[in-house]
């Protein structure tokens, strides 16, 4: 097991571990709410992961304490005010109190929804992620920021509120379908992208996304990707600067979500096709060159997917793009790359950078079409 500890700059007394490792998360929870001395705690997932790993995970807790079980639906169109409301009445009506804790069991949706709803229950109590996927392992449950979308924009209500443990277990990952398995790495490739040149590197070798080929050194994987975004977070923590190169690829990745109406492709495979974009855009601009733009459209088109857009007019993306949380009244703040394993945040027009999409869609994407194209 693998021990990462992130430490807020801004707050001496703000700080949490990252457990990584495989098999160890009974002993970890076990070990955790001793220490805590919880007579309740709440245990959040969805219905997905009730089904096929919450009665194993609810076996790990010790058997004096009350165990609070809610269950929402799954998937990113259920990451509401709506559900946030029906777990705070559920918590409400099990009488939780402000020394219990939530254990959020799940993925990225889960952590989110689960994080938000525990730092403004009684204005605040503590939280654990117990993340079931590469995407939440990797991005979500590190960087304290929670939250739920809106119908305008993605993740536009929340707070950032640091959770108190993460313990990634990656024998969850096994009970992963192939296509959220995939759809994780996008996160990994990301950090790699923005950071992490030499982990960049060891993606070209590989022919897929395959957890099983490398099974033995994907803890080092994701220990690596997380100790990234922990280092960024650490100085950064409510994203005033540093924090913004987290969303390489997000700007567009999030709009095709928004434009799908959350319902047709993952968070992770939206995000493969924004830093296709992203990384293209870079090259344009002269940052960085052909053969390394084309080395990252090669290594993002392991993915094997293909997002289609609806074709719809060129102010509806500006409109979706302009309400990205990442804006400031002058434009947008976009993420580019200066070479592979550095970026930087660059202030550009709406507009601009929209009918930069649209050509790049039309002409050199190969993750990204247009319907009826």
């Amino acid at each position: 097991m693998k021990r990462l500890q992130v430490n807020i700059q801004d707050n001496n007394d703000n700080f949490y571990d990252i457990l990584i490792g495989s098999g160890h998360c009974k002993e970890a929870l076990v070990e955790y709410i001793g220490e805590q001395k919880y007579k309740t705690c709440i245990l959040l997932t969805n219905r997905t992961v009730d089904h096929v790993l919450a009665h194993s995970v609810r076996d790990m807790f010790p058997k004096d304490v009350r165990l609070v079980n809610i269950i929402i639906e799954d998937g990113e169109k259920f990451k509401t005010l709506e559900t946030a409301s029906f777990i705070l009445d559920q918590m409400f009506e099990a009488g939780i109190m402000r020394d219990d804790c939530m254990f959020c069991l799940g993925g990225g949706v889960i952590g989110d929804i689960g994080g938000f709803v525990a730092s403004i229950y009684l204005r605040g109590i503590k939280f654990v992620h117990l993340p079931t996927t590469v995407l939440s392992m990797v991005d979500s449950c590190v960087g304290g920021k929670t939250g739920v979308n809106h119908t305008y924009a993605k993740n536009s209500i929340g707070t950032f509120t640091q959770p108190d443990m993460v313990i990634i277990d990656s024998e969850f990952l096994t009970m992963l379908p192939k296509r959220q398995l995939i759809s994780g790495f996008s996160e990994i490739i990301k950090h790699s992208l923005i950071q992490d040149a030499d982990l960049f590197d060891s993606f070209e070798g590989m022919e897929t996304f395959d957890f099983e080929s490398f099974v033995e050194g994907f803890n080092d994987i994701l220990y690596r990707s997380c100790r990234i975004k922990a280092d960024i977070v650490e100085f950064d923590e409510k994203e005033k600067g540093m924090r913004m190169l987290l969303n390489f690829g997000h700007t567009f990745g999030h709009m095709i979500e928004t434009l799908t109406s959350y319902s047709v492709y993952t968070h992770g495979e939206a995000i493969f096709a924004g830093m296709e974009f992203a990384t293209y855009i870079s090259h344009k601009e002269g940052e960085i060159s052909r053969e390394d733009f084309k080395r990252v459209q090669k290594v993002l088109l392991k993915s094997g997917i293909l997002i289609e857009l609806p074709k719809v007019p060129i102010n509806i993306i500006e409109s979706i793009v302009s309400k990205d949380k990442k804006n400031r009244a002058k434009g947008i703040h976009f993420i580019y790359l200066e070479r592979l394993g550095k970026a930087f945040v660059k202030e550009t027009s709406v507009e601009k950078i929209v009918k930069e999409f649209v050509d790049f869609v039309n002409e050199e994407s190969k993750l990204i079409c247009f319907a009826g194209k």
